[in-house]
């Protein structure tokens, strides 16, 4: 879950409407200069060039003791979902495998992470990555049995082609820098009135949150419950009859991990959107939560409804892909454009809808839980797909026939995002069931 329930941060973003507030904001945009993705020295980088994408410039590292090469756009942009999967690592099938493993583990916890499951060869220097190379990015906090619980959790996320992927899209959002300023900062497009909370999570604190949860904060840290590997959630499940959904599967404590540090990546990405997105003013546009339910919605995500849960678990989808266009809901959006600011028309179900340009899509918002679950989900393994954010509980109404659109949007969205990571063309090939028993295809 997601520790965003402050009111006061958020209603101090929604009252920076002023005269003077905009001045500030728009005078501040013109003193800063463009962003780069800055990796430190002794990360061993170059900039060798990418073939098909002449006239771009990239960081290229190649991992010690592999041919594993990844590739960070030096613009500091986030790539489409394929391109994150070629260059993250994710599609590595060549020897020495766990040595990629390992260099994502040391990017984010240095050499004593890796040495709490694996020794290290000797001269490989840990890469500390923040300011010059002096911090950490993930400084640990609690008992030593704990760090080793955690880096292990860690250790199976970076291991897996989906966690690669988000361990990649963190690492851009960290490392881009104002190329005047030298602080973090977010995307060229995305505008943010303060990037200074932003930026005090570019290194997150750990502390241990068995017997309490897992969440994340933007006051900079996260809690990992991982003592327990088997842990209760929501999922969809032909179990029980009447909708039940109840599932335990020994694979959750890294994928309740990997749901906190994607938290944790939806910040980064733009804290705005990601603050406003439990906000209960329901003129606030909260683009996941109008995508599955328009502006009405069941009580499977809290009251008032946590659209960053809903981004967090089920994904984002981009409302231009007509892939996505015949589920999402059909009254999603806007039915006039917005008086402040630019949006996008769309066309959902034959009506012309809009998107203020602020809350569109961006790249790596279909990242999600389920994303995660399908990569688990290799026999005898098997991570149901999830739909609600209870923690532990039933929901007694049968959820496929009240919302088989949301449903199947998830699944969708799930199926292709995975294919896109692993390059992957044919969506059918992937028999990730929506429900034991049953397969829903698109």
């Amino acid at each position: 879950m997601a520790d965003i329930h402050n009111s006061t941060k958020v209603s101090k973003r929604m009252r920076k409407f002023g005269v003077i507030e905009i001045v500030f904001c728009v005078m501040q945009t013109l003193l800063l200069g463009v962003p780069e993705f800055h990796l430190p020295d002794k990360i061993g980088a170059d900039d060798t060039p990418l073939r098909g994408h002449e006239g771009e410039a990239f960081k290229h590292v190649r991992v010690p003791y592999t041919e594993c090469d990844l590739y960070f756009p030096r613009d500091g942009h986030q790539p489409s979902t394929s391109e994150a999967g070629e260059w993250s690592g994710a599609r590595y099938i060549g020897g020495n495998d766990e040595a990629v493993r390992d260099w994502w583990v040391r990017v984010f916890g240095g050499n004593e992470a890796v040495e709490t499951y694996n020794p290290i060869p000797s001269g490989l220097a840990a890469p500390p990555m923040l300011e010059d190379g002096h911090i950490m990015i993930v400084p640990m906090e609690g008992s030593s049995s704990f760090k080793q619980q955690f880096w292990r959790t860690f250790r199976d996320i970076a291991s897996n082609p989906v966690g690669r992927v988000l361990l990649y899209r963190l690492l851009v959002e960290i490392l881009r820098v104002d190329d005047v300023t030298h602080e973090g900062r977010c995307e060229a497009e995305i505008n943010v009135d303060d990037l200074d909370e932003r930026n005090n999570c570019r290194a997150i604190h750990i502390f241990d949150g068995a017997g309490k949860g897992g969440a994340f904060s933007p006051e900079g840290h996260i809690l990992a419950d991982i003592s327990n590997p088997d842990l209760w959630t929501t999922v969809l499940t032909t179990a029980c009859p009447g909708g039940t959904t109840i599932c335990q599967n020994s694979c959750l404590s890294q994928v309740a991990l990997f749901h906190e540090m994607l938290h944790w990546f939806h910040f980064l990405r733009n804290p705005n959107r990601f603050l406003e997105s439990n906000n209960a003013n329901p003129a606030v546009f909260k683009y996941a939560l109008r995508c599955y339910y328009g502006t009405s919605v069941t009580d499977l995500w809290g009251s008032p409804a946590d659209s960053e849960e809903i981004a967090n678990i089920l994904g984002s989808p981009n409302c231009t892909d007509a892939l996505y266009q015949r589920y999402i809901h059909p009254s999603a959006f806007l039915t006039i454009p917005p008086i402040r600011g630019r949006s996008t028309p769309v066309t959902i179900r034959g009506i012309t809808q809009y998107v203020p340009n602020n809350r569109m899509f961006l790249n790596g918002d279909d990242l999600s839980e389920n994303v995660y679950r399908i990569s688990m989900s290799i026999p005898p393994n098997r991570c149901y797909m999830r739909f609600g954010h209870f923690t532990m509980g039933t929901i007694d109404i049968p959820v496929l026939l009240i919302l088989p659109d949301a449903c199947k949007l998830a699944n969708t969205l799930a199926i292709n995002c995975y294919c896109e990571i692993m390059g992957i063309t044919d969506i059918t090939s992937i028999n990730w069931k929506l429900i034991p028993g049953e397969a829903i295809k698109p």
